[in-house]
């Protein structure tokens, strides 16, 4: 297995061809699980347990050099097509040789907050977009790793459907 070391470089795309700009240090979304905790006859106190296929706001944080106009047409109330396409280096151990791979992450994203930054001469503008996510997916080398797709209630682990027993209880399977 080859080791992960760094990405290399980014790029982040509207609908999936649009270049938007040249963003800073993506703040991916956090995929955490909700949770109950279970207490009673039988069990030495509580525990906090995972409910299955049940998750917090998922938001991403984008923070761009400077603004364009494509950064203003992500800014509309509604959901946007971002994906985020990323050079990720490994090494082969045996060889020693650095291989490329691709991570890509694909989301349904709504802005909920933005900044337009700051004027300073010579300097970035630093301005940046906060979102919601509804739709999460994580692809490397085009296999999919992960989807959750919370408003098709679609959550899926290496191919994997880990709500499929769910949907199939309440008759939506």
């Amino acid at each position: 297995m080859n080791r992960p070391t760094s990405t290399v470089d980014y790029r982040v795309y509207h609908d999936g061809f649009r270049l938007i700009g040249i963003a800073a240090s993506v703040t991916l979304p956090q995929v955490q699980s909700m949770t109950t905790t279970v207490s009673g006859g039988g069990i030495m106190g509580e525990i906090e347990e995972p409910v299955m296929s049940m998750f917090q706001n998922m938001e991403m944080t984008l923070p761009f050099r400077t603004v364009t106009r494509d950064i203003y047409r992500i800014l509309t109330q509604q959901y946007h097509h971002i994906e985020l396409w990323g050079a990720i280096q490994t090494q082969d151990p045996a060889s020693g040789k650095f291989v490329v791979q691709q991570h890509k992450i694909v989301t349904r994203a709504m802005p909920k907050s933005y900044s337009l930054g700051n004027f300073n001469i010579a300097n970035p503008q630093d301005s940046e977009v906060a979102f919601t996510v509804s739709r999460f997916e994580s692809w490397l080398d085009n296999q999919e790793i992960i989807i959750v797709d919370k408003f098709n209630e679609i959550h899926r682990i290496n191919g994997v459907d880990q709500n499929l027993d769910v949907l199939r209880a309440i008759g939506a399977s």
